[in-house]
């Protein structure tokens, strides 16, 4: 894990991208604590020490896929509990609690906010007009996932943020404000989580930093997974 400092910046895109179907409003946000976040997307390999998987495109090195919101926090719990780490969630078969909040000091999702920060990498980071350095996508993937870490990182040394397989964030969907916001954590209740990042099946417009798609928690599909993230006490 690389670790990413507390900071400022424009969160969103400056105009709605045509049938997009999600909110950008551009607006600023304050990451007050520092984090550390998987330079990868989880890979099955990992994943096969805590939990049996049904991805698609099965090998080690490929990032686990077909995986559910819940199934990620499960996950999140149970690398806590092998390290000696809080479990960040307490899980329901339809809910789900975020304990303490980033005051956990265990492995647990990024939320939106942390997810687009830690992208970005500041000013002259991930470059979206050279997609093809740094994503798996629709095409150059070949219909399939890949290895994680085959492309360029970005200036925080993080692989695959964009491409592979879309990654799980903790956020419950609302539109953003308008106002600046300190560590956003999303809506208090609604029925849609948020996926970030797009996969090796997703065409370049939707294949950008400021995309979000909002997605029932239960779904499970081939082109999405996981990163994991843990707040630096």
């Amino acid at each position: 894990m690389n670790l990413i400092p507390a900071g400022r910046f424009l969160m969103g895109s400056s105009s709605k991208i045509p049938k997009s179907g999600e909110d950008e409003q551009e607006h600023e946000v304050v990451i007050t604590q520092s984090f550390y976040m998987g330079i990868h997307e989880v890979p099955q390999n990992i994943w096969e020490l805590y939990l049996d998987h049904k991805s698609r495109f099965k090998h080690g090195s490929h990032p686990v896929n077909n995986i559910s919101f819940f199934d990620a926090l499960t996950f999140a719990n149970l690398m806590s509990r092998a390290n000696g780490l809080q479990e960040c969630y307490r899980i329901t078969p339809q809910a789900a609690e975020w304990v303490l909040g980033l005051d956990c000091n265990g492995y647990r999702l990024p939320t939106e906010a942390e997810w687009e920060y830690a992208t970005r990498a500041g000013e002259g980071g991930l470059q979206e007009t050279k997609l093809d350095q740094y994503s798996w996508n629709k095409t150059n993937s070949n219909k399939s996932l890949h290895p994680v870490g085959q492309k360029k990182s970005n200036a925080f040394g993080l692989y695959d943020t964009l491409g592979n397989v879309w990654e799980w964030v903790w956020d419950i969907y609302e539109d953003y404000p308008s106002t600046e916001m300190r560590d956003p954590l999303g809506a208090a209740k609604g029925p849609f989580r948020i996926r970030r990042g797009g996969g090796y099946s997703t065409g370049s417009s939707r294949i950008r930093i400021a995309d979000r798609y909002a997605l029932n928690p239960i779904n499970k599909h081939s082109f999405l997974g996981l990163r994991l993230v843990r707040t630096a006490n």
